[in-house]
C-alpha cells in the first residue's frame, strides 16, 4: 500500500495573514493521493519559516523520512511551499529521481515530473518562485525604507515599546509604537545610573537591576541587554534609526529619555573606550590606565615576582625598556596611598559646594550660541556621512572610521545647559561621599571609586606631581593640576629587570 507525506507551510505565524491555511493545503493534497494510500502530514510550523532556506523544522524531517525507504511520494498544495530557492528546489528533485518517489502538486493536478517536458517544467517553477522571492524581497527592502523615511520603526518592539493595538488585539493603522511605562522607567534609570557611572560596568548594571527584581520581559538582565538598550539611544530620543546608525532621522514615536540624558551616557561609554586595555584580575592596580610618567607616556602596573619572597606592584614607564626614559619605577601602594590621601583630605566644604551650585543656577540660563552651534555643525556632518554611505560614494571603512571621530568629538563637548544643574546635583550626591569610603574600600574596589573623580595623575622624579580631577568633580575636590599643594615624596625602588611580569 503507498504511504505518501503531505508537507505543509505557513509563512506567516498567525492564520489570518496567510494566503492559504495549513487545513486548506491538506485538503487539497489529500484529494489528489492514489486510491487506498496512506499519508502523514509534517507541518513546518517551528524553526525558520522562510521558503529561502532548508533551516526549517518540517523541510529538515522530510528529507529525513523520504530516506527511510517506506514513502511512495510526496504532496504538496503548491511548489513554493516545499521552497523558494532554486538551488533547494533542484537538491530537492535530485533527492526525489534518486528515491523513485512521486512528486503531486495540487494546483498543478496532472502534471508528471519524470519526463523531459515535466523535468523542464519543474525547472521553470523553480525560477519562477525563486523570481517571486527575489520580488517579494525587494518590495520588503522598499517598504521597510519608506517607513523608515516616514519615521517609522521596523522589526520586533524594542523595550519599552510595543506596537499599539486596538481594544480587540488588532494593530492599529498606520502602525506605531506606544510606551509600556513601566519598561520606560527602567531604561530611564539604565541611562541615569550609566551616565552617572554608578556601576563599572554593563554587567554591573544589570546584576544590580535583577537584585531589585527587574527583568527583561520576564528573563534576567544580561551584559548584553544593558549594551543593546544604550545602543539604541538615538531611538529611545525620538529618532528613527536604519540598520543601527546607517540612517538616522526624526521619528514618529515618542521619546523615553531626553538629549541631557543620552549625552551623559555617550560621554561615559567614550571615555571608558580604551583600545587594548589589559586587566589583571590577580593584582589590582588602583591607578590602571591614569598614571603617566614625566616623559608624557601612561605607565603601566607590573609585578616583581620572585619564589619565596613578596611581590612586589609597581608602576613603570614603557619607555625605560629603550632607554628614552629615565624615570625610576615607583611603588603601586605608595603612589594609590598618596592619590587616596590627596582626595579624602582635600573635599570642598559644603557651604562652598552651595555657592558653586547657586553660581550655576544663574549661569544655566544663558544661551551659549557658540557651543549650540558647534553641536549642530558635528551633527550635520554626521548625517552627511550617513548619506554619503548610504548612496555608496564611500566604503564601510571610510564610514566608520569618520562616524567614529565625529561621535568622539559630539561626546566631548560639554553637556547642554539645560542639564548643568542636574549633572552638578549628581555629582555631589555621588562623588562627595566617595573621599571617605575610599579608606576602607577594598583594594580591588578603589580603582573603580577612584575613576569616579580622577581623570589624571602625574609622576615624575619619584613624586605625584599632579592628581587632575575630572572636569564633573572639580567643585567637589581640590585640583593638585589648579592648585598645586606641596610635592609628595614616594620610595621608590631600584628594581631590575622583573623576573616574570603580570
Amino acid at each position: 500500500m503507498p504511504h505518501y507525506l503531505i508537507y505543509v507551510r505557513q509563512s506567516y505565524r498567525r492564520h489570518d495573514d496567510a494566503d492559504v491555511s495549513e487545513e486548506q493545503q491538506e485538503e487539497a493534497a489529500r484529494r489528489l493521493l492514489p486510491k487506498g494510500a496512506t499519508h502523514e502530514v509534517i507541518r513546518d510550523t517551528g524553526g525558520h519559516r522562510s521558503g529561502r532556506t532548508e533551516n526549517r523544522d518540517g523541510y529538515r524531517l522530510l528529507i529525513a523520512r523520504m530516506a527511510e525507504g517506506d514513502v511512495s511520494g510526496v504532496a504538496v498544495y503548491d511548489l513554493s511551499r516545499l521552497a523558494r530557492n532554486a538551488h533547494l528546489m533542484l537538491n530537492l528533485k535530485h533527492e526525489l529521481d534518486a528515491r523513485n518517489l512521486r512528486l503531486i502538486v495540487s494546483n498543478l493536478p496532472d502534471s508528471r515530473f519524470d519526463t523531459a517536458v515535466g523535468r523542464f517544467l519543474f525547472g521553470q517553477l523553480c525560477l519562477a518562485a525563486q523570481f517571486q522571492a527575489d520580488l517579494d524581497s525587494e518590495r520588503m527592502v522598499a517598504i521597510t525604507r519608506t517607513k523608515h523615511e516616514q519615521g517609522g520603526h521596523n522589526g520586533s518592539d524594542p523595550y519599552g515599546y510595543r506596537t499599539a493595538r486596538t481594544p480587540e488585539g488588532k494593530v492599529e493603522q498606520p502602525h506605531r509604537l506606544a510606551i509600556v511605562p513601566e519598561e520606560a522607567e527602567v531604561v530611564r534609570y539604565i541611562f541615569d545610573a550609566y551616565g552617572a557611572e554608578q556601576h563599572g560596568s554593563h554587567g554591573a548594571l544589570a546584576a544590580h537591576l535583577n537584585e531589585r527584581g527587574t527583568l527583561r520581559r520576564g528573563k534576567p538582565w544580561g551584559d548584553k541587554g544593558i549594551r543593546d538598550v544604550l545602543g539604541r539611544a538615538a531611538f529611545y530620543c525620538g529618532y528613527a534609526v536604519y540598520h543601527r546608525g546607517e540612517d538616522v532621522r526624526p521619528g514618529i514615536h515618542e521619546p523615553i529619555i531626553t538629549p541631557e540624558q543620552r549625552h551623559m551616557a555617550e560621554r561615559v561609554a567614550h571615555r571608558r573606550r580604551r583600545p587594548g586595555r589589559y586587566v589583571d584580575a590577580h593584582r589590582p592596580y588602583a591607578l590602571r590606565g591614569l598614571v603617566y610618567c614625566g616623559c608624557g607616556r601612561r605607565m603601566r602596573g607590573e609585578t616583581q615576582a620572585r619564589p619565596g619572597r613578596k611581590d612586589y606592584r609597581y608602576y613603570r614607564c614603557p619607555s625605560r625598556r629603550d632607554g628614552t626614559c629615565h624615570e625610576p619605577n615607583v611603588r603601586a601602594d605608595m603612589a594609590e596611598r598618596v592619590v587616596i590621601d590627596h582626595l579624602a583630605g582635600h573635599v570642598s566644604p559644603p557651604e562652598l559646594i552651595a555657592l558653586a551650585r547657586a553660581e550655576l543656577r544663574k549661569m544655566r540660563h544663558l544661551p551659549d550660541e557658540g557651543l549650540t552651534v558647534q553641536r549642530e555643525r558635528l551633527q550635520a556632518a554626521l548625517r552627511r556621512v550617513n548619506e554619503m554611505y548610504l548612496w555608496q560614494t564611500i566604503e564601510e571603512p571610510e564610514y566608520r572610521a569618520k562616524r567614529a571621530e565625529l561621535e568622539g568629538k559630539l561626546a566631548e563637548l560639554p553637556p547642554p545647559a539645560d542639564s548643568n544643574v542636574l549633572a552638578f546635583d549628581r555629582a555631589a550626591s555621588d562623588l562627595v561621599p566617595l573621599a571617605e569610603t575610599l579608606r576602607h574600600a577594598e583594594p580591588e574596589h578603589q580603582g573603580r571609586l577612584i575613576r569616579h573623580i580622577v581623570e589624571r595623575v602625574t609622576v615624575a622624579a619619584g613624586e605625584v606631581t599632579e592628581v587632575r580631577v575630572r572636569m564633573e568633580a572639580r567643585p567637589f575636590f581640590a585640583d593638585m593640576a589648579m592648585a598645586p599643594p606641596e610635592r609628595f615624596e614616594l620610595p621608590t625602588q631600584a628594581l631590575g629587570r622583573p623576573r616574570s611580569i603580570h
